[in-house]
């Protein structure tokens, strides 16, 4: 119930639209745009096009396509447009880690760690199905300077396709996270979370902490959390978005649920005591939340737990009731009904708490962010994904520990279904789409 409640305590800081608070100024600073690609012939040129057409000064960044083992075209599409290419497959260097991560440090050791500390402010890390708004860079240059250099900002995750039922679940997951989770910590000065795509990050912090070199299935968490702990600044970017594209298969979609969720339990059971040892010692709320938040897989048991419990005593009472002709047990009657009815109470508040979190916060969301929708497939796919949930949670208690295997999220969009203001096509040929 803790984490249910504090998480709708800090969503009521969000129901209002943040204030831009910095000025864009002129381009400045250096970035590095790293593209995780594995066999993406199908979306990767779009990507490219997309990016090369970014309203920033060209001199001030390079795009790099991280091709990571890939049998298909995708490097021989790369190199064709003329960015910068690194081909895991030559296996230069000695591969660490699993999936993207283990390619993007790959990456970082073939442009040499002191040359990317040296050349670029922020690295930037995308995957090779993402689009972003053509103002992306002046935004993040504008709010890093204004900020005072923090060691990482998360960008608005938009996505490309919400017409299926999969992919329109997830699109509500992320608005509302967005919306009461990150705008809403970024208005309380909270640290907010990394996303895994569309974030950047303070290159001297990454080099120095020895590149993308993390454990779990979830680099994005292991970073945060590295930040957080280290008394560092994560940021949202509340006025510039990168479109992702969503599973719209059910199996593909709880597929790589059950890597995410796998990846947050590692990193739970590997930092709730050191956070905790630092709130007790600091009493700094920072590594408060954090605490709750990586806990917050434990929300679905919570509920099962109570619903457990309130049938015991259901039943424990009625047992009791059938034995009251005894004198013995009718302190011990009492006692059951009173924690029964209590219960009961904690129970039905937990219902509430869900019924906001998982109702009201999502539609309001999509009222937000897409103006008025299906009320009642908003609703049903909302329910697909928490019963789906529930069940990936599950299972990912009992392999958390196996974080060796890296499944790939396939990539097909090569537009986008909705419209939304983004640039599209380069070379001067601007397509604008408004909201």
């Amino acid at each position: 119930m803790v984490t249910y409640l504090y998480s709708s305590v800090i969503s009521l800081f969000g129901y209002k639209n943040l204030k831009k608070d910095y000025e864009i100024i002129d381009d400045e600073t250096r970035f590095l745009i790293l593209v995780a690609a594995h066999n993406e012939e199908t979306v990767i040129s779009q990507t490219l096009n997309n990016l090369k057409a970014i309203n920033y000064d060209s001199s001030l960044f390079d795009i790099c396509v991280v091709s990571d083992n890939s049998t298909d075209r995708t490097t021989e599409i790369a190199r064709n447009h003329g960015v910068m290419v690194v081909d895991t497959i030559q296996q230069r260097f000695k591969r660490v880690g699993v999936g993207k991560p283990a390619g993007i440090q790959y990456a970082l050791e073939e442009l040499g760690f002191n040359d990317v500390k040296d050349k670029y402010n922020l690295v930037m890390v995308l995957d090779a199905d993402n689009f972003v708004d053509p103002h992306i860079l002046k935004e993040v240059n504008s709010q890093y300077i204004a900020k005072d250099k923090p060691e990482a900002i998360q960008t608005y995750l938009d996505t490309k396709n919400y017409n299926e039922w999969v992919s329109l679940a997830y699109s509500i997951i992320f608005w509302t996270n967005n919306r009461f989770s990150q705008a809403a910590k970024y208005r309380l000065g909270l640290p907010n979370s990394i996303g895994g795509t569309g974030f950047f990050i303070r290159t001297d912090w990454l080099i120095n902490n020895g590149g993308f070199k993390f454990e779990s299935l979830t680099e994005d968490l292991e970073m945060e959390i590295q930040i957080v702990k280290e008394g560092g600044r994560i940021l949202w970017n509340d006025y510039t978005s990168i479109y992702d594209e969503k599973p719209e298969s059910a199996k593909i979609s709880m597929i790589q649920r059950h890597r995410w969720i796998k990846g947050h339990w590692y990193v739970a059971f590997k930092n709730v005591i050191p956070l905790t040892i630092k709130f007790i010692t600091t009493l700094n709320i920072k590594y408060l939340d954090k605490i709750v938040f990586l806990m917050s897989m434990g929300k679905a048991f919570h509920i099962i737990l109570m619903f457990i419990l309130l049938m015991f005593l259901d039943v424990t009472s009625l047992f009791m009731e059938g034995l009251q002709y005894l004198s013995f047990t009718q302190n011990l009657t009492m006692t059951f009904e009173i924690l029964n009815h209590y219960f009961f109470y904690i129970y039905g508040f937990n219902i509430l708490l869900i019924l906001y979190s998982f109702v009201i916060l999502p539609v309001y969301s999509v009222f937000k962010r897409i103006g008025k929708h299906n009320f009642i497939k908003v609703t049903l796919a909302m329910q697909w994904y928490i019963y789906t949930d529930l069940l990936v949670q599950m299972l990912s208690l009992f392999t958390w520990h196996r974080q060796g295997v890296w499944v790939k999220t396939p990539h097909q969009k090569t537009e986008l279904e909705n419209d939304v203001e983004v640039l599209l096509i380069p070379d001067n040929n601007i397509q604008e789409k408004s909201v």
